[in-house]
């Protein structure tokens, strides 16, 4: 039977722990509550005015100004900063940015992930020479709905909303960027596209940014008299130059394609092959000869350009289009449009055209195309046309109709770039065609 002072000795050792316990959990309750009052009295207006301010005084001291923010969180791991502006000198607007960071990161002076949430830039060109990036405090960059705006061309606006991912990775940044809402202005009127989006897959190295992929899709887009209802684009950029690896646009109820070809910052193209497939024959008439000759069938074939100098398009000999149908019609409408000007040609001129108007009046072709040549150092079209028109009294055969354009390369130019822009360019374009 055990004695009474064995009892006594395991009471007073359980009192002992109860005790402890007791104490170890107050001084827990009060360390707690010490936190929660210091955490909330250190997110209170003070520290953040005063974080507000060395902010400030540090992105005024690498030379900008008129710098306006706001720090509305802060706590042991983060950072939220609202309504930032940069001022003139680096016109950036940013609605929040966040800093996500750890005790380790804030002793390298770095910060593991960033993320931006709205904001506005525009990016304005500069001739000074640019000092690479050798490195940035964070880990990665996070920009979610963010407006852009930056001239392509002297005359040439982009204005876009982007998400973008940013990360350094050894000595190169690498970017990746969703465009949407895009929008491309020129203020000459020499092209615009509307609903442009698309993704840039680029990296940034020596002060040097290479786009290694990045496509493109639109919905509408003009160039000169040309209209696109949509098109779609991929390219990579290296060295002032970008590489055109597919141009696909819909265009007269067909498409045109263009592939691997250089394009300069200078707006500088050497020869590229623009295939042409399945235009409508009457939407590719109508664009051409403005409501005077209709038909139907099917354009197919190819053209070689080069572009001396943006918007000049000059077409190259060797290309060609063939319109085909099942059968194949043309319709000449507006016939005294051209009566009245066979008017100022002789009469036996006048006798051949007259003929060949009323053979037009209801024409069923087996064979129409344009061929691009080039003929005593110029480029002319010439047009070869077989068939049989019908007359208000017979059926005309026609053997063999060839007809030359001896002014074909202005003549499309002007179609293409419209009249006021033609007459404003004239002497340009005079001097690059003179030995076309």
């Amino acid at each position: 039977m055990p004695r009474a002072e064995e009892f006594r000795i395991k009471d007073i050792v359980a009192l002992n722990y109860r005790i402890k316990k007791s104490i170890l959990l107050k001084l827990f309750s009060i360390t707690l509550f010490g936190l929660i009052i210091l955490i909330t009295i250190w997110n209170t207006s003070v520290p953040k005015k005063y974080l507000a301010s060395k902010i400030k005084e540090q992105l005024l001291a690498n030379g900008l100004s008129d710098v306006k923010l706001s720090v509305t969180d802060f706590s042991l791991n983060s950072l939220t900063v609202k309504d930032i502006d940069l001022g003139e000198n680096l016109p950036v607007k940013i609605t929040q940015l966040k800093c996500f960071y750890k005790l380790n990161d804030i002793i390298n002076k770095r910060v593991n992930r960033i993320t931006i949430k709205g904001g506005s830039y525009f990016i304005k060109k500069s001739k000074s020479n640019k000092s690479p990036i050798k490195a940035l405090p964070f880990n990665k960059l996070r920009i979610f709905d963010f407006q852009i705006q930056t001239e392509i061309t002297p005359n040439t606006k982009l204005k876009a909303t982007i998400d973008a991912r940013i990360q350094p990775d050894g000595d190169t940044i690498k970017i990746i960027s969703n465009i949407k809402d895009g929008t491309i202005t020129n203020k000459e009127d020499e092209f615009s596209v509307k609903s442009l989006t698309g993704k840039i897959i680029a990296n940034y190295k020596e002060s040097k940014i290479t786009v290694n992929d990045s496509s493109f899709k639109f919905s509408k887009a003009k160039m000169g008299t040309l209209l696109f209802d949509k098109g779609k684009i991929n390219l990579s950029f290296f060295e002032d130059k970008i590489l055109f690896k597919t141009v696909w646009l819909d265009f007269l109820g067909g498409n045109l394609l263009a592939e691997n070809f250089h394009v300069n910052t200078e707006g500088y193209a050497t020869q590229v092959m623009i295939r042409v497939n399945k235009l409508s024959l009457n939407k590719t008439l109508d664009w051409l000869l403005k409501d005077t000759l209709s038909g139907t069938g099917e354009v197919n074939g190819k053209v070689f350009i080069t572009i001396p100098k943006w918007p000049i398009l000059l077409v190259e000999p060797g290309g060609y289009l063939v319109a085909t149908g099942s059968p194949g019609r043309l319709e000449l409408y507006k016939s005294q449009v051209i009566g009245t000007a066979l008017n100022s040609y002789d009469k036996k001129v006048q006798k051949t055209g007259q003929l060949l108007i009323e053979v037009m009046r209801n024409f069923y072709y087996d064979e129409f195309r344009l061929d691009i040549i080039k003929e005593d150092k110029s480029v002319i079209g010439r047009i070869f046309l077989k068939g049989e028109g019908e007359t208000s009294t017979h059926k005309q055969p026609v053997g063999g109709l060839t007809i030359n354009d001896h002014n074909f390369q202005r003549n499309l130019l002007a179609l293409i770039l419209g009249n006021d822009m033609f007459v404003k360019m004239k002497d340009k374009i005079e001097n690059m065609t003179k030995n076309k």
